[in-house]
């Protein structure tokens, strides 16, 4: 999945209670990683003893994952995905990914590249009650935190909190995955690989591009996509980035010209009409 293994630690918050103790050990077992008592022990401190390079701090309603050198952990928040939704309720504005996507009520949309499941949040609020969202990740330490935040984590707004409940997170190869599902068996497959240069984004966000796969997206993953999605495929890239040429996909006119981001894809077959 990713370039390299990551020598990873699993411990607790400080001052653990017993069933974080308990959360912490069960999450390294099911990782395959090693647990180290966290006792009062910083980050760094943690990092000087064990070698590790990434650090997950699990507790029974919490996940936060550390790299050295990162000025803050990373922690499933929501993110951008919660002040979008409140926009599309309070604001009704326009969500260019939304439009990208061409999604509705009922539709099954299948992220192949999760992260921190922004796009995925937003799509399973879209999607609606019948509407299911499939986010695939990657790295299992990133799936250990977006797959325990979609079950677990919740803000008090219902329809954010039903949002998350529409998003099941798969841990896998998206290239190893798609080759599994049956034809047109999503309304939409998406695509956003990780940006070759960074971005704005919120603190500890460096966690996640430091562990995302690294790999461009193949266009044999996007024939995968083709196959295995009813109405379109859906790309998101740089304005400057190239890879919607050098994939040979259309880009798609949703985005205004200021923006930094663009949307491309192929659409296989339009929504039907009422829906």
């Amino acid at each position: 999945m990713q370039s390299r293994t990551i020598r990873a630690v699993v411990t607790t918050p400080r001052r653990p209670k017993e069933a974080d103790v308990a959360e912490a050990q069960a999450e390294a077992a099911r990782l395959g990683l090693p647990y180290v008592a966290r006792r009062s022990h910083s980050w760094q401190r943690l990092v000087e003893e064990t070698g590790a390079e990434a650090i997950l701090a699990c507790a029974t309603g919490d996940r936060a994952l550390w790299l050295p050198g990162m000025q803050a952990p990373w922690r499933f928040h929501g993110g951008m995905a919660v002040l979008r939704i409140r926009r599309l309720i309070g604001r009704h504005e326009v969500d260019p990914f939304l439009l990208a996507c061409d999604l509705h009520p009922g539709d099954r949309l299948l992220d192949c590249t999760g992260g921190a499941l922004a796009d995925a949040i937003v799509a399973a609020h879209a999607v609606g009650e019948g509407g299911h969202v499939e986010a695939i990740e990657a790295s299992p330490l990133l799936h250990a935190v977006t797959a325990h935040g979609a079950e677990e984590v919740r803000f008090g707004e219902p329809a954010i909190d039903a949002a998350l409940g529409r998003i099941h997170v798969t841990l896998g190869d998206h290239r190893e995955v798609l080759r599994t599902l049956p034809d047109r068996s999503f309304d939409v497959v998406y695509f956003d690989p990780m940006f070759r240069e960074g971005t704005s984004a919120p603190p500890g966000f460096d966690v996640v591009r430091a562990l995302a796969d690294p790999r461009a997206l193949s266009a044999e993953a996007v024939a995968e996509a083709k196959r295995v999605a009813r109405r379109r495929v859906v790309v998101q890239d740089r304005k400057t980035g190239g890879e919607l040429e050098r994939l040979g996909l259309e880009e798609l006119p949703v985005i205004s010209r200021h923006a930094s981001t663009r949307f491309g894809g192929v659409i296989l077959e339009r929504a039907r009409a009422g829906r």
